[in-house]
């Protein structure tokens, strides 16, 4: 019985010791072939196992935002290249493309250690559109057939950014899956908070009365993260004079308004309003000119010159002496606007047809203004592809609509200069034809929930659409206390495209359609108009460029959002929040054949015949 049970044991032990050198020998292989795919390890590239990929496109954010500072003093876009410095030194062989907020031209890269010296990565006063940046550099991947291609986006997640509502995410998920090579993306998150930070917006400038045409009214804002009251000192400068005064802050944002004179020349006339430096100095200016007043034109279009056609002229035009500036045309005729010198149009009518509408659609854009009010018949035009007037909604005359809310801070109902709002609470509304449609942005909207206003924002342009009219069997907006002041606001809007005065977010405006001349009003400073906010001359115009006001929205993309807008795209995340952590990535392949060696050595001592293991025990090893 001994004999045999020592027979079992030492067939047993010898079992399991030929199952440890088969598993040794494949624990083996197995490190090998991931040592020689050169695994990256460490935060966002953590744990890769494909080794450097053939393409790295770069989308760096270059927006105001990102001139945020953590308590280091170091911008989020200044971390941002360092990181991605940092990223690129385990990447050998790897080919580096370049592509940013402003240009939006794809560029090669030497090596993103050169980032921090690249004039083209300078922080900027712009807005980014990521949707777009990303859209771009997956058409370059599909043009330029790059290989294994990863896309690093370097952002700080505002959510005005990265427009998580935007049809466009579904365009590029479909766009990558098209892609036969493996395509990737990541994004380093620059999203930590700030504790304070105050941004100044130029909110309009009311031009001068007839009584005093040398003084204009600047309106201002400024929105802040902290809450409780204080006091800051503001700064305006115009020209080469100076002045400070003090303003008491009280909630997270707040509306002043200061006297300006008009200067003598085009330097004298400009200047900016400026905040005490924060966490962003980059939000801390808003710069403004002194207006110069203009005639605005009017085209109501209108089948006939009928009581609706009659009142909205009176509202466009109030002054008699001013009536050169209004002309009817009729719907058929309306390819024979002269559209250059328009600065409203008011459409009477149904929608027109295709050609016009293209035309209507270009007028938009390069900043004129239009509003579009129902017809009194179903109209079944469609306005640019999918906006259409619904049936009539006609109310029981004890139970007419009200306005229940408006937007009080801007455009055609914005608050009047000593505070007080417009009178559309006390609209009565007993006739609508409401919309359908994409973009529609309601501005006003009645007790029943449904809007009364709507904005449609077409690039330099705004297309207003009113679901009711100025006949007593609609409402009563014939009767002039809202209707004049909403078209001249309107019309206000549309004849800045006009003017010799040109106001634009930076970013925005056509630098390349303008002379070659642009020149700073501030030549110390000598910005660049492209991408830095400040006012600039050109041959007889001033262009004001300031921050866009989506800069200034203090709201981030949450990584729950984040997952849903990027749904069906592969992608990683790393939240960089300390300013100081450039380390991100480190190659481990010495590693892994380390512990390949461990496994075979283990291995090769398992093959060993038992007396030798013996002996070498004896002899010490």
């Amino acid at each position: 019985m001994f004999l045999i049970k020592a027979n079992r044991s030492s067939t047993s032990m010898a079992r399991l010791r030929q199952f440890l050198i088969l598993l040794f020998r494949i624990l083996a292989v197995l490190v090998l072939v991931i040592a020689i795919a050169r695994p990256l390890a460490g935060g966002w590239l953590g744990w890769t196992f494909s080794g450097p990929p053939e393409t790295v496109i770069i989308l760096l954010d270059r927006s105001a935002s990102m001139g945020t500072e953590y308590s280091t003093r170091t911008s989020r876009l200044k971390q941002a290249k360092a990181i991605l410095a940092s990223a690129s030194k385990g990447l050998t062989g790897t080919r580096f493309v370049l592509l940013e907020n402003v240009n939006r031209k794809a560029c090669d890269l030497a090596s993103p250690e050169i980032l921090a010296d690249l004039s083209d990565t300078a922080q900027t006063q712009t807005a980014c559109d990521i949707p777009s940046l990303i859209d771009e550099a997956v058409n370059y991947v599909i043009a330029n057939k790059t290989g294994v291609t990863e896309i690093w986006v370097a952002s700080d997640m505002q959510i005005t950014d990265w427009q998580p509502e935007n049809s466009r995410w579904r365009e590029i998920e479909s766009k990558i899956k098209s892609v036969p090579q493996s395509l990737r993306i990541r994004i380093l998150a620059l999203d930590s908070k700030v504790d304070e930070n105050m941004s100044v917006r130029l909110v309009k400038i009311n031009p001068p009365r007839a009584s005093d045409p040398q003084e204009a009214e600047l309106v201002f804002e400024i929105n802040r993260i902290a809450s409780g009251d204080t006091v800051i000192p503001v700064t305006f400068s115009q020209g080469e004079n100076k002045k400070q005064i003090n303003v008491k802050l009280t909630g997270t944002s707040n509306k002043f308004r200061q006297k300006i004179t008009k200067g003598a020349s085009v330097a004298e006339n400009c200047g900016y309003i400026e905040l005490p430096a924060d966490s962003n100095i980059n939000d801390n200016r808003a710069y403004f000119t002194f207006p110069v007043q203009q005639e605005k034109k009017t085209v109501i279009v209108s089948p006939d010159k009928d009581v609706a056609a009659e009142i909205l002229s009176i509202a466009a035009c109030p002054n008699e002496k001013n009536q050169g500036n209004l002309k009817f045309q009729q719907p058929s005729a309306a390819d024979l606007i002269d559209y250059k010198e328009t600065a409203l149009i008011i459409w009477a009518a149904p929608f027109p047809g295709e050609e016009v509408q293209k035309m209507l659609k270009q007028f938009i854009s390069e900043g004129g203004s239009i509003i579009f009010f129902p017809p009194e018949t179903d109209d079944p035009t469609k306005l640019f592809g999918s906006i259409i007037w619904e049936k009539c909604e006609i109310r029981k005359e004890a139970e007419p609509l009200s306005v229940k809310e408006w937007d009080r801070r801007s455009g055609p109902f914005e608050d009047t200069a000593s505070g007080e709002s417009i009178a559309l609470n006390e609209l009565k509304i007993q006739k609508t034809r409401q919309l359908q449609g994409y973009g529609l942005n309601p501005i006003a909207s009645c007790t029943d929930g449904k809007p009364l206003v709507s904005r449609l924002k077409l690039n330099g342009g705004n297309a207003y659409f009113c679901t009711t009219l100025p006949l007593q069997e609609w409402s009563t907006l014939g009767e002039g206390q809202v209707l004049v002041p909403m078209i001249q606001r309107i019309l206000n809007e549309g004849g800045a495209r006009l003017s010799k005065t040109v106001f634009s977010d930076c970013g925005g405006w056509d630098i390349e359609s303008m002379a070659n001349d642009i020149k700073d009003t501030i030549p110390s400073e000598n910005k660049n108009p492209r991408f830095n906010s400040g006012a600039y001359r050109s041959s007889d115009k001033v262009m004001v460029l300031n921050r866009p006001p989506s800069e200034d929205i203090q709201e981030y993309l949450g990584s729950s959002d984040l997952e849903e807008m990027m749904k069906g795209i592969s992608f990683s995340t790393l939240h960089e929040k300390s300013g100081t952590d450039t380390n991100i990535a480190t190659e481990i392949w010495k590693a892994f054949l380390v512990i390949m060696l461990l496994f075979l050595v283990s291995e090769a001592f398992l093959c060993l015949p038992i007396s030798l293991k013996l002996k070498t025990k004896k002899a010490g090893f």
